[in-house]
């Protein structure tokens, strides 16, 4: 179930929702760069080059991406897992009240009292069906918060490869850089 995966104690009926408060993203070079990028092409292409000569700040911009997706991911979360908690409950006590109804059905019926069981089946029917429907809604929360799971896990794994690329890219640069100094010394 969604609150049991994400191990939060999401808010019942009758208490205050969960707030989420995101940590600001760093600033640095990246975002100068990011900022940059929105201008023309030109300088897009100007900032383009820039991050192949400087792979550190693409690769800060990588972390604010990411950071950024996360924050967004959790959040879809979040909200599905209050969905899904406020559906359970309110399945549960649909589920009692359907029993209680059941309960007064059958001693009125007992009683003989046709009209007042009449008033209760049809009760019970409305109860029956609303909690048909918040079951059906609840299957189909669990279903999106497992999509957005397997979203999350895919842009994860995403991210993790273009991280270990641009790892790859700085020890090249720092390698080149190297050479290039024994080189000057020579």
């Amino acid at each position: 179930l969604v609150g049991d995966d994400l191990h939060l104690d999401v808010a019942r009926l009758g208490q205050v929702a969960l707030h989420v408060a995101l940590v600001p993203t760093e600033v640095g070079l990246g975002l100068a760069l990011r900022r940059l990028e929105r201008g023309s092409g030109l300088v897009g292409r100007l900032v383009s080059n820039m991050e192949r000569r400087h792979p550190e700040a693409l690769l800060e911009r990588e972390r604010e991406r990411f950071r950024a997706s996360i924050a967004q991911f959790n959040e879809g979360l979040v909200m599905h897992a209050t969905l899904s908690e406020r559906l359970k409950s309110q399945i549960d006590s649909g589920a009692a009240r359907a029993r209680q109804i059941q309960d007064r059905l059958r001693a009125t019926l007992r009683s003989g009292n046709e009209t007042a069981a009449g008033r209760l089946a049809l009760e019970l029917k409305a109860v029956e069906q609303a909690v048909a429907s918040d079951r059906s809604k609840f299957a189909s929360a669990e279903a999106a918060y497992r999509q957005l799971l397997e979203t999350r896990d895919a842009a994860v794994a995403e991210t993790r490869g273009r991280l270990e690329e641009l790892r790859f890219q700085i020890g090249d640069l720092k390698v080149n850089r190297a050479v290039a100094d024994l080189e000057t010394m020579a």
